[in-house]
């Protein structure tokens, strides 16, 4: 930023503009790695699942070593809070029974 004498805000965007296309550069070659396999499936899964793991610790700010409130709550998300099947599937099944009783109660 100070080298090549930008404004903080010139220099965010050209860093958001060198993600996106790095992030076309990785899907072109996980696509490009589809039809070639060029690499074990399980490599490309893996370095890309890294590379959105990053960008979720870094995408609001230095998210590994000043971890603010918003990527504390990502991470803590992520890794740590249980996603709850059962009130889903319970949601879900609700749905059901709802749509169920509306179509007995039309009279033919």
């Amino acid at each position: 930023m100070r080298e090549m004498n930008v404004s903080e805000k010139e220099a965010e965007e050209h860093i958001k503009s060198m993600i996106n296309n790095t992030w076309k550069k990785i899907n072109g070659q996980c696509l490009k790695n589809q039809s070639h396999n060029l690499l074990p499936c399980s490599f490309v899964k893996v370095t890309t699942n890294v590379a959105r793991m990053v960008q979720c610790l870094y995408q609001f700010g230095d998210g590994f070593g000043v971890q603010d409130q918003e990527t504390r709550n990502h991470i803590i998300s992520l890794l740590i809070e249980p996603f709850n099947l059962d009130n889903t599937a319970k949601d879900e099944e609700n749905k059901g029974k709802k749509k169920s009783e509306g179509y007995s109660k039309v009279q033919i």
